[in-house]
């Protein structure tokens, strides 16, 4: 019998998956939008990514096939997959510019693998190492910072108020703007109108504001209801679909 033991068999070494960008797409857009406009609306939920070795900021506003005239249409990277969740829940159906709705939803990407695409993208890593210099983005704010401009209040109103009332929302937006501006400079208002616990979310300018905000509202009644006030998670998302009910009635 041959007794030699087998050398152990090497492990194989797992490709490890690459992770999605946290990336949003945009429909609706003025055809007329900048990149700064881009970047100083979108940066209200989350810090935009910049590219590591030009600086330069994750965001392409797409043009029609001459290159010149925009589509409306624009992809924007997040640094933390945090902020796309954000985005979704706030500024999906916000008001761009006056009267001027947008589209927020979660960007899909399919890789294409064929020999010129690899080809393309082996060239632009080839690129990017020869630039050398690396753009160091953790530097900027952390989730855990940044979260704290975000803040949910609930029980501010009963879903019914909303359903034959087509003014509710921007009634509710300025009521509660009006408000939280006591505190500090608001950002963004959002309310979401078919949620059952009344939920209106504010974005203030910086921490302090949304501190005040806290500490006020917690707590306070309105209405006969007792309102909490709190900073958002991160991840829980207020929409809510319109109900059957709800449709019959508007």
């Amino acid at each position: 019998k041959n007794t030699q033991t087998q050398p152990p068999k090497k492990k194989q070494k797992e490709n490890p998956q690459p992770q999605a960008p946290a990336s949003i797409y945009v429909e609706n857009l003025p055809c007329d939008t900048t990149e700064e406009e881009i970047i100083t609306y979108f940066s209200k939920t989350g810090i935009i990514k910049r590219d590591e070795y030009t600086g330069e900021y994750k965001v392409k506003l797409y043009t029609e096939e001459d290159g010149k005239t925009l589509k409306g249409e624009a992809l924007i990277t997040y640094f933390k997959p945090e902020s796309v969740l954000l985005a979704l829940d706030v500024l999906d159906g916000s008001d761009f510019r006056y009267k001027h709705p947008i589209k927020v939803t979660q960007a899909k990407f399919e890789q294409d693998n064929s020999r010129s695409a690899k080809k393309k993208r082996r060239a632009q890593a080839r690129g990017r190492k020869a630039a050398r210099i690396r753009y160091d983005q953790s530097k900027e704010l952390s989730w855990e910072e940044e979260s704290r401009v975000h803040v949910v209040m609930k029980h501010l109103f009963d879903p019914k108020e909303a359903w034959t009332d087509v003014d509710f929302v921007s009634d509710m937006k300025e009521d509660v703007k009006e408000e939280c501006e006591k505190f500090g400079e608001v950002e963004m208002v959002a309310v979401f109108e078919n949620n059952p616990e009344g939920v209106v979310t504010v974005v203030f300018k910086d921490s302090i504001a949304a501190a005040k905000c806290i500490e006020v509202m917690d707590g306070r009644f309105f209405a006969g209801k007792q309102i909490t006030a709190e900073y958002y998670d991160g991840f829980t998302n207020y929409k809510v679909k319109e109900s059957e009910e709800q449709q019959k009635l508007r």
